[in-house]
């Protein structure tokens, strides 16, 4: 399965919950299994409706329980004892290693230095862990994006105003396909683009295959649009034909004369030897 995320009105890590939640995760059994690592956590979903549809938005809950998160290694260790599937973990700490070379970078420091301010530092892993986990309960293979929209402005910050995109999200926006707007808000967080940096494979304009679902997340700011997400099943002339399903299938028909027998049988042995042929039918003409 293929998730295609269109970020042209920005992205998050609560937008992206809500995608998720909107496309029906339940994230319950997440917060179960961060409890039994001693993490106080839930992801409180409220359903919207604005200019571009129905969603929802989403909101994470989060108490470290006097667990100390401030570097990557810390996340690291919390990952190691959840009990989730490896490629959920891979995923998780490959944004959050994202996220710690953005920071990295900001501050001109080592990423295994970086230190995330004590009371966000739950929240951003729950974010991350939450969709790690929605990409695997959805069968997530692979994930392309849209070009991502670039907004200027500035934010506060606990050192002061910083101007946008954040230095940590300009870092990461490296090489990726960029479009120009008149917004003068923060569009993309520093983890919505490490999200975007870590688990996009490749930058589309649109999803290429059958869709089978399509989540909205909505963030804090009131604006009408927000992240569309597109569950799309790819197609592919590869099928294994013994799964079923739906695909594309061509009759090629053909008049042939004056073919021995042994040419005729060496042709339709070749032909049917093929993956993608499923049939071969040679029907004797009236001489």
């Amino acid at each position: 399965m293929l998730l295609h995320l269109d970020c042209r009105a920005g992205v998050d890590g609560q937008m992206a919950l809500a995608a998720f939640a909107h496309l029906g995760v339940d994230f319950a059994p997440l917060t179960d299994l961060l409890a039994a690592a001693g993490l106080t956590c839930r992801i409180d979903v409220s359903g919207q409706t604005r200019p571009a549809g129905p969603g929802c938005t989403a909101a994470a809950v989060c108490s470290a329980g006097g667990q100390n998160i401030h570097h990557l290694s810390d996340f690291a260790d919390i990952f190691e004892r959840i009990d989730m599937p490896s490629r959920m973990r891979q995923r998780a700490l490959a944004v959050l290693t994202a996220l710690a070379g953005g920071y990295a970078y900001a501050q001109q420091i080592p990423a295994g230095e970086v230190q995330f301010f004590a009371a966000a530092a739950p929240l951003v892993l729950m974010d991350v862990l939450g969709v790690a986990y929605g990409l695997e309960m959805l069968g997530v293979e692979r994930v392309t994006a849209s070009a991502l929209p670039w907004f200027s402005g500035q934010v506060q910050s606990p050192l002061g105003p910083v101007p946008l995109p954040a230095p940590a999200v300009a870092f990461l926006l490296r090489g990726k396909p960029v479009f120009a707007t008149e917004a003068r808000d923060e569009l993309i967080t520093p983890v919505g683009a490490a999200l975007v940096h870590a688990l996009a494979d490749q930058f589309v304009a649109g999803p290429d295959g059958v869709v089978r679902a399509c989540g909205t997340g909505y963030g804090s700011r009131p604006q009408g649009a927000g992240l569309r997400v597109w569950l799309v099943e790819h197609t592919s002339s590869g099928a294994d034909h013994t799964l079923g399903g739906h695909e594309a299938v061509i009759q090629l028909e053909s008049h042939i004369d004056h073919l021995s027998g042994e040419d005729l049988g060496m042709a339709l042995t070749a032909l049917c030897a093929l993956p993608e042929v499923l049939d071969v039918l040679w029907l004797p003409g009236v001489g």
